[in-house]
């Protein structure tokens, strides 16, 4: 599960489980870090970091074992801008979100 793909649906998954630092959940298992189960496409959702705000849900993506999720920022910081050529496409983990 190390390699990245993306999905145009929502794969099945698995809540993370942890005990302290660790993950409990197998290795196996694509892992959700968000408290809320993942949003449908084209819903809006904020993140909680580096100033991002709000986007629209593009589709998922799976890294390492873990479910994410490809978004539009709907007002990249100009950092983003720089970084990315202007383009508003982010990726964000689950834990990474407003709720």
């Amino acid at each position: 599960m190390d390699s990245y793909k993306e999905y145009q649906t929502l794969p099945a998954y698995e809540n993370a489980v942890f005990l302290g630092d660790t993950v409990m959940n197998p290795d196996s298992a694509l892992k959700w870090s968000g408290k809320e189960p993942p949003p449908a496409i084209g819903a809006k959702v904020k993140m909680a970091f580096n100033r991002l705000g709000e986007a629209i849900v593009l589709g998922y993506f799976s890294e390492h074992g873990w479910l994410g999720l490809k978004v539009s920022l709907l007002d990249a910081p100009d950092w983003h801008k720089k970084q990315n050529d202007n383009d508003p496409i982010g990726h964000v983990f689950g834990a990474e979100l407003s709720n």
